[in-house]
């Protein structure tokens, strides 16, 4: 499966703090991203934060750093770190990571 010419890829590598971890952040992240068509993960890190990797065309990534600010009605972000990175294409769908 190749790409059209004219879509930009992009990967970006985020950072969700608050209160996400314990409250259904990921299972709403991965159900929402997922539905966007953008493949990697979300996983807890021993912090209390939450890494979020994103890789897909540009205008969906940036759609998929949207949703992710929203969280689950029991999450609340208060802020997300976010950092532009290499796409890889080494991610087959979006996953819960563990």
């Amino acid at each position: 499966m190749g790409k059209d010419k004219g879509q930009v890829m992009k990967r970006i590598k985020a950072i969700a703090k608050g209160r996400v971890q314990g409250v259904g952040y990921r299972a709403a992240v991965q159900s929402r991203l997922e539905a966007l068509g953008v493949t990697g993960y979300v996983k807890n890190l021993p912090d209390g934060t939450v890494e979020i990797v994103v890789e897909g065309e540009q205008g969906d990534v940036e759609r998929a750093m949207d949703e992710s600010r929203k969280g689950s009605a029991m999450s609340s972000v208060t802020s997300m770190e976010m950092e532009e990175q290499n796409p890889s294409g080494e991610f087959a769908a979006f996953e819960i990571s563990r």
